[in-house]
């Protein structure tokens, strides 16, 4: 669970500023999973490319122990793109959307309707994650 982070404590949590890239999960969530009574809220970050193997929601998802209606994440400003395969999509249908995020595919992370999201934007919208003028390194949209 959670390629890249396990997120599973009682008090609120934050991330901001991140990339998560190509990062694999055997279970939920291939980049971020919150779990048990987890309030986790992510602004300004990017999800590429990130997947799992057996579980659901390739970027980010609540967990399977998650006390029901407890754990929560909010997205807000940031990038989905090249998440979703298939048979999945790149956030649990429970990942709510504090508004100003871009979806590059129609899959990625459905019911999202935050202030200003964007859903299936053109790829060629989105450069590939690289040194875009600072650290990390980020997903750059053109002006």
């Amino acid at each position: 669970m959670g390629g890249a982070i396990r997120v599973a404590g009682d008090q609120p949590s934050t991330i901001s500023n991140s990339t998560f890239e190509g990062n694999d999960a055997d279970g939920e969530g291939g980049a971020i999973v919150a779990d048990y009574s987890a309030d986790l809220t992510v602004t300004f970050s990017t999800f590429a490319t990130n997947g799992t193997t057996t579980g659901y929601a390739e970027a980010l998802a609540v967990g399977p122990n998650a006390v029901p209606t407890a754990a929560t994440i909010s997205v807000a400003a940031s990038i989905v793109v090249g998440n979703a395969s298939a048979d999945s999509v790149a956030c649990d249908t429970v990942v709510t959307s504090g508004g100003y995020n871009r979806e590059v595919t129609t899959n990625d992370c459905t019911g999202w309707a935050g202030t200003d999201d964007q859903h299936s934007i053109s790829s060629a919208l989105v450069s590939d994650i690289g040194d875009n003028g600072g650290a990390p390194a980020t997903s750059r949209e053109p002006l």
